[in-house]
């Protein structure tokens, strides 16, 4: 099933990783038209397109939330990785 974010969720999520556009397209595969677009939510994106933002930045350690009264949320989990980094 896919998760229904808007381009608040995607903008924050990449500020809670540091990476700009470019890095999110360069990781998706995508352009960075595609993800300003969205982003700013002038566009309705397909389906494709959603799943492939969503997944990498789920891979990247973000959950996105969404509650049926219209509450949304992005959290960044840091990987066993980042934790061990942050202890040197």
């Amino acid at each position: 099933m896919t998760k229904l974010v808007n381009g608040k969720q995607i903008r924050s999520a990449r500020g809670l990783l540091g990476w700009s556009q470019s890095k999110l397209a360069q990781e998706s595969g995508l352009s960075i038209n595609s993800v300003a677009k969205f982003e700013r939510e002038e566009v309705n994106t397909t389906t494709g397109t959603l799943i492939t933002l969503t997944t990498t930045l789920e891979n990247a350690g973000i959950e996105f939330w969404n509650y049926k009264d219209g509450r949304f949320g992005v959290m960044f989990i840091p990987s066993q990785t980042d934790q061990d980094k942050n202890e040197d």
